[in-house]
C-alpha cells in the first residue's frame, strides 16, 4: 500500500488485488540481476526476516524468532554468508531497535 495504509480501499493500492492475483498465478519471467538483502529486526514479538532480491525476483531468504538480539545478528550474519552477500548489498530497518541492530551489524562487518 502506498504510503504504509493498510485499507480495503482499493484506490490506494499501487496494484489492484485483480492485477496482484494475475501475476500471482502467472509470474513475470525471472530476468537475474542486481542482488542486495533487507533485514527487518524483531527481538522476538515478530520474526526478523531477511528478505533477498535479485533481478526481479524477491526471495523470503529466512524468517525466524529470538528474543536475544545478539543471537539474532549471529544468525544474520550466518544467513548472510550462506548466501554469499556482499556487506556493501545489505539494507536494513534502522527504526527503534533496528538502530542498535545495524550498529552490531556494522561492527561485524556487515
Amino acid at each position: 500500500m502506498h504510503l504504509a495504509e493498510f485499507t480495503d480501499d482499493a484506490r490506494l493500492s499501487i496494484l489492484t488485488p485483480g492485477l496482484l492475483r494475475a501475476n500471482l498465478e502467472s509470474p513475470p519471467v525471472f530476468l537475474p540481476g542486481l542482488r542486495s538483502a533487507f533485514c527487518e529486526f524483531a527481538a522476538g514479538g515478530d520474526e526478523n526476516v531477511l528478505a533477498i532480491k535479485d533481478g526481479n525476483r524477491v526471495l523470503l531468504a529466512a524468517c525466524w524468532r529470538e528474543t536475544d538480539t545478539i543471537q539474532a545478528i549471529r544468525q544474520f550474519i550466518a544467513e548472510l554468508k550462506r548466501f554469499s552477500l556482499a556487506p556493501g548489498s545489505i539494507y536494513a530497518d534502522e527504526g527503534g531497535l533496528g538502530v542498535v541492530m545495524c550498529d552490531a551489524l556494522r561492527d561485524a562487518g556487515w
